[in-house]
């Protein structure tokens, strides 16, 4: 252990000193590393511990780059750019520490909570105060695009061969234990195997989906707003979209849709809007040639077609199925909190409070998972944030003169509307895929909007 707490520390010693010289080479190094962390790290000939540590590594490069930039700007007497999130931020976290206080929630519990869910605002104040130009911005999108496109040549190799290719991206199960916090990696197991599951290098099917979800939309965003947008775009996005339908994330489809009718609604491109609604109404017609029930799909031992498990959601099994879990938690948390510790919750644990909530088990609705925790201040402070990066985006996208610039703050405004609405379903913005490129692309306009006359970032 000591041994590993050494070399940690002079990996750190390395990164403070590499992060120095050049801030835009880090933010483009962990951009393109992340999507390849879990087949990178799963290779290295280290023991079980250390490879656990190692998972962290991305953070921590992150939080030494922001120390290395206040250092600069001290030396410099240069003060820090004040930012449109930073109170909602400061309420929310005062928030989170107040109810674990009230609540008697181990203070590691706490720091844990707030880690992983403000652990990329370290990344948005680095974008917001460094200088940028658009050869910054054009490489971070292509390479970006590169990737999306790899990933679907990966996919390809998985639906083809299988189990010899998944066997090989698997990432490593591991347990870290640190003092008396332990956390355990697993491989994915379950409904979504039987299918021709692509998960790409990200080890998780819905880690990949969110991710290409991201670059998706953004890259729309930049489409419409282009004066001569490349054709070849549309390619990319159909690529994009097969590999999301192979994920097998319905709710990553749903909210794929719901984020291309926003932005051409914003763009009033009525025509645009009418033929997407055409295209999600043809999409759904299609559905009737492969009727599928879930408790069917739920209970197959061979594989599935994607469309299979797209029209088994919209199967009265299904309905009945997130009756139970979903809509019983979108119900049951608000019902318990409001009455019970409705300003502060039941304190930024969720593992430990669920018991204190129902007996019955809780699904994965992210807003109702922080209302259990922070309760109505925290929630509507993290809305703030939310509220504020819309505002900044949708700012940007009026006042630019810069066509890149508007067109992804119109991809990063589908972005948090798609947001908004996949986190019914899954907790998106605490899954690293996502949270990463959210509040990077959020630093990006954030620190766009600084050139903008009376921005009032």
């Amino acid at each position: 252990m000591i041994i590993e707490l050494l070399l940690v520390s002079i990996i750190s010693l390395f990164i403070l000193l590499w992060t120095g010289r050049s801030f835009k080479s880090v933010v483009l190094f962990l951009a393109f590393f992340i999507p390849f962390e879990e087949f990178a790290l799963k290779y290295l000939p280290v023991t079980d511990q250390l490879y656990s540590l190692l998972r962290y590594v991305s953070e921590l490069i992150l939080f030494i780059t922001l120390v290395a930039l206040i250092i600069k700007r001290v030396i410099e007497k240069k003060p820090f750019v004040k930012t449109s999130v930073d109170l909602p931020v400061l309420i929310f976290a005062s928030t989170a520490f107040l109810s674990g206080l009230l609540n008697q929630i181990p203070l590691l519990e706490i720091v844990l909570f707030l880690r992983i869910v403000l652990r990329y605002y370290a990344l948005y104040l680095l974008l917001v105060n460094i200088e940028l130009d658009m050869g910054f911005t054009k490489k971070l999108i292509r390479g970006l695009a590169f990737i999306v496109t790899l990933q679907f040549l990966i996919g390809l190799s998985q639906i083809f061969f299988g189990t010899q290719v998944n066997k090989l991206l698997m990432p490593r199960p591991s347990i870290l234990s640190l003092g008396s916090y332990s956390k355990e990696w697993l491989l994915i197991q379950g409904l979504r195997e039987k299918g021709n599951l692509v998960f790409g290098t990200f080890g998780d099917p819905v880690n990949l989906g969110l991710f290409i979800f991201v670059i998706f939309i953004v890259m729309l965003g930049v489409y419409f707003v282009w004066k001569k947008p490349i054709k070849k775009m549309w390619l990319f996005f159909l690529l994009s979209f097969f590999t999301i339908l192979f994920t097998y994330s319905v709710g990553l489809i749903f909210t794929l849709f719901i984020s291309l009718l926003f932005i051409t609604i914003i763009k009033r491109k009525w025509t645009l809007v009418v033929s997407s609604s055409f295209i999600v109404l043809f999409f759904f017609l299609i559905l009737t040639f492969y009727p599928a029930e879930f408790a069917e799909v739920a209970t197959s031992r061979y594989a599935i077609s994607p469309f299979k498990n797209f029209s088994a959601t919209l199967s009265l099994t299904f309905l009945e199925n997130i009756q139970k879990n979903r809509l019983f938690t979108l119900i049951e948390i608000p019902r318990v909190i409001l009455s019970q510790s409705p300003l502060f919750g039941l304190g930024p644990s969720w593992v430990l409070i669920k018991s204190r909530i129902s007996n019955y088990w809780l699904g994965d609705v992210y807003w109702a998972q922080m209302l259990g925790q922070v309760g109505l201040i925290g929630l509507l402070a993290f809305l703030w944030i939310l509220k504020r990066f819309y505002s900044t985006g949708l700012k940007v996208y009026n006042y630019s003169s810069d066509l890149l610039e508007k067109g992804v703050a119109l991809g990063f405004l589908g972005v948090v509307v798609g947001v908004l609405f996949y986190d019914f379903i899954g907790a998106a913005l605490e899954t690293r895929p996502l949270a990463f490129y959210f509040w990077l692309f959020a630093g990006l306009i954030g620190n766009w909007s600084k050139s903008i006359p009376e921005s009032n970032l």
